[in-house]
C-alpha cells in the first residue's frame, strides 16, 4: 500500500506542474494522489478539507502527507484524526497575509487564518521563495491584530523553526532553446500572467497605450490563463493596438514556447507574486 498521501485542492497551473515534476521521481505504487480541478480556488479552500475527508480511504498505511496551502490542513486533521500520525508537509505557492485587494473592506481574512491554522497543524512548512516565507512570517502579528479583543502571542516563534525554502523546480531541459539571429522586427514584449486583478492588467494596458501614443515600435503577446471573465481593460485592447497585438489569450504548450522564443522581453505588472513561474 502507498506510504505517501498527496492532496491538491487546486490541481492546475503551477500547482499541477510542481506535483507532476515531483512525482516523476516516484513509483506510482509509492503514493496516492487526491485532487480537485483548478476552478474557483476560494471554494476549493473553503470546502476542500470536507471533500477530501470523505474521499481519502480509512484503511491506509500513510506515513507522510503532502499538500499545498490551499487546503485547510487543520480542518482535515480534525475531520480525519487518523491522518494526524503522518508527517505533514505543506507547500506555499503564495500566501494570503499580504494579498492585494481593491478595497480593504473586501479582505476575507478567513483565507489568511486558514493558512496560519494549516501551518500550526504541519510538521514542515515549505515556501517557494525566501520572500514568500519572510512576508508570511513578518505579517502574522499584524494580520491577527485585525481580530477585536484578542492578542495572540508567539505564533511566529512557533512556526519559524518549521519553515524552509524549496525553490520551484523547472525542467529547463524540456524547454526549446532560442537561436539568436539578427532581425528587423520590432521589440516583442511578453506578458504571461493570469488575468486577475492581483497581476494588475490595467497597469499593463495603460503602459502599452502610452507606448503606442508615443509611437514606440513594439509588438506584444498578452498570454496567460483567464479564470473567469475577461478583465474590462482587455475588452478593446485588440482594436487599440491592432497589429501590435501578436497573441492574446491562453496558448497550448507548443504555441506558448514558440511565443516565448520569439519574444525579446518578459514583463510583469504583478502586485502579488512570490516566485512567478511564468517569469
Amino acid at each position: 500500500m502507498a506510504k505517501i498521501l498527496i492532496i491538491e485542492p487546486f490541481y492546475g497551473g503551477s500547482h499541477k506542474q510542481l506535483l507532476d515534476t515531483f512525482l516523476e521521481q516516484f513509483h506510482p505504487a509509492e503514493y496516492d494522489l487526491f485532487t480537485l480541478t483548478a476552478k474557483k480556488w476560494h471554494w476549493r479552500s473553503r470546502i476542500g478539507a470536507l471533500y477530501f475527508s470523505e474521499t481519502i480511504p480509512q484503511d491506509h498505511h500513510y506515513r507522510a502527507l503532502f499538500t499545498s496551502s490551499v487546503l485547510n490542513l487543520a480542518e482535515l486533521i480534525g475531520l480525519r484524526p487518523d491522518l494526524a500520525q503522518c508527517r505533514k508537509i505543506v507547500y506555499f505557492h503564495e500566501n494570503q497575509l499580504n494579498y492585494p485587494v481593491r478595497e480593504i473592506k473586501e479582505r476575507d481574512c478567513q483565507y489568511g487564518l486558514n493558512q496560519i491554522m494549516t501551518c500550526l497543524s504541519a510538521d514542515q512548512i515549505v515556501f517557494n521563495s525566501r520572500y514568500n516565507m519572510t512576508s508570511f512570517l513578518d505579517n502574522i502579528k499584524s494580520f491577527l491584530n485585525i481580530a477585536p479583543d484578542l492578542k495572540l502571542k508567539n505564533l511566529r516563534e512557533k512556526l519559524e523553526p518549521r519553515c524552509e525554502v524549496l525553490y520551484f523546480p523547472i525542467p529547463f531541459h524540456m524547454i526549446p532553446k532560442r537561436i539568436f539571429t539578427k532581425n528587423d522586427k520590432p521589440l516583442h514584449l511578453i506578458w504571461p500572467h493570469r488575468w486577475e486583478h492581483d497581476k494588475n492588467p490595467q497597469f499593463l494596458v495603460n503602459t502599452l497605450l502610452e507606448l503606442n501614443k508615443r509611437q514606440v515600435d513594439f509588438r506584444v503577446s498578452i498570454l496567460g490563463e483567464r479564470t473567469q471573465s475577461i478583465p474590462e481593460c482587455f475588452e478593446n485592447i485588440g482594436e487599440l493596438l491592432k497589429e501590435k497585438l501578436v497573441n492574446f489569450g491562453y496558448l497550448g504548450k507548443d504555441e506558448y514556447y514558440r511565443a516565448l522564443l520569439d519574444g525579446d522581453v518578459v514583463i510583469s505588472t504583478a502586485g502579488h507574486e512570490f516566485y512567478g513561474v511564468a517569469m
